[in-house]
């Protein structure tokens, strides 16, 4: 089914199914090795979990699963991005991917670990009983817009590679909590929900090029020469979507989505 709730249905019944769902999805593109979806849907169970106010018991072992994989993702996202940025035939490029390697497999046992720890949380999800309402989502809603405004200063001032990783946090979570939630101003939703998309997409990139910077000067290489400014076109680019995006204050914005109803 959709990553949706059922507005029908009771807050705490919706939250439960939709986050098994989630943990079933995660179990079958962890047996087909598909990590880069498994660590995708995990995110957005944790957005599900944050709407519930649910962060150490059940988010956290979500968020470990992902940890556990990531190893060999973030290898593969420098080779990529490595080649995206270079230039054909650039000795520095040829120099950086040698020192870099092959994406190497994953720990040894990770998987299993991480499919263990899925099990565990799916039999948690399973008894729990979601204290969450209709009227608390959107309260959640508006924080989580409010953290994510929240981190644009930082980033906006010369933020550092942290700064724009919590900018960019705060837009996943977003887009996921506002997928979840229906609306009736579809089209405003769909708006908010394809620029926050957009944003966080840019901010991905972003993310991806500063992993690379720091793990060539951990090896001692010298970066590709494009590098350093591809990620600083890329800055500007986030920003120049998040600034108008994240203009307005919490209440209003969330009842510019849902209308009034949302604001209580």
């Amino acid at each position: 089914m959709a990553f949706e709730f059922d507005p029908r249905r009771p807050a705490s019944a919706e939250f439960r199914r939709v986050a098994l769902e989630e943990v079933e999805a995660a179990l079958a593109h962890l047996g087909k090795d598909d990590i880069h979806q498994t660590r995708r849907t995990l995110k957005q169970l944790r957005a599900l979990l944050h709407l519930a106010k649910e962060t150490r018991t059940l988010a956290h072992p979500a968020r470990d699963a992902a940890r556990l994989l990531s190893q060999t993702r973030d290898h593969a996202v420098c080779l990529a991005t490595l080649e995206r940025v270079s230039k054909k035939h650039d000795p520095a490029a040829q120099a950086a991917q040698k020192a870099l390697g092959p994406v190497p497999p994953l720990p040894k046992g990770a998987r299993a670990q991480a499919r263990e720890m899925l099990e565990s949380l799916r039999a948690a999800l399973t008894a729990w009983e979601p204290e969450a309402t209709w009227e608390s989502a959107f309260q959640r809603l508006r924080k989580t817009y409010r953290r994510t405004r929240h981190s644009l200063e930082p980033a906006e001032l010369g933020g550092d590679e942290e700064a724009f990783h919590e900018l960019r946090k705060g837009f996943k979570r977003l887009w996921a909590q506002l997928r979840l939630l229906p609306s009736p101003h579809g089209k405003r939703r769909q708006a908010a929900i394809e620029a926050c998309d957009g944003v966080a997409d840019l901010l991905g990139d972003e993310h991806d090029y500063a992993v690379l910077q720091t793990r060539l000067a951990a090896l001692g290489v010298e970066p590709p020469a494009g590098l350093a400014a591809q990620r600083l076109k890329t800055q500007e680019a986030a920003l120049e979507l998040a600034l108008p995006f994240l203009a307005r204050k919490p209440r209003a914005t969330v009842a510019h989505w849902y209308g009034q109803a949302a604001t209580r």
